[in-house]
């Protein structure tokens, strides 16, 4: 029952990323797009939390790796925010924490 579960959370979180990331290219209106680049910039936190205590308390260095890619959704979110100006680069930050997260957590 709790592999039938975990498998549930996996897809589910693996649409969310996918969905996330494409809808920060498509969305033109900017107050929509600010909304969504925060939204996924707290997923990305919430991905690198259940990353890092997915580890052992051993395994330091995973666990920063882990809050090390969190910390790209958040210089991407700032970056936007402090240039008040609509970029791809922040987009693109983002998108690559959210999918590097899902990556990590479930691949390593």
């Amino acid at each position: 029952m709790a592999i039938g579960i975990l498998f549930l959370m996996f897809v589910v979180m693996g649409i969310i990323s996918i969905v996330g990331s494409v809808l920060l290219f498509i969305l033109k209106s900017e107050k929509a797009n600010n909304i969504l680049l925060v939204l996924m910039t707290a997923y990305s936190i919430i991905i690198a939390f259940i990353s890092s205590t997915a580890q052992p308390s051993n395994y330091v260095s995973q666990q920063i790796i882990s809050w090390i890619i969190a910390f790209v959704a958040v210089a991407g979110t700032a970056y936007k925010f402090i240039t008040k100006k609509q970029s791809v680069i922040s987009n693109l930050m983002v998108a690559a924490s959210v999918l590097g997260g899902i990556g990590y957590l479930f691949l390593f």
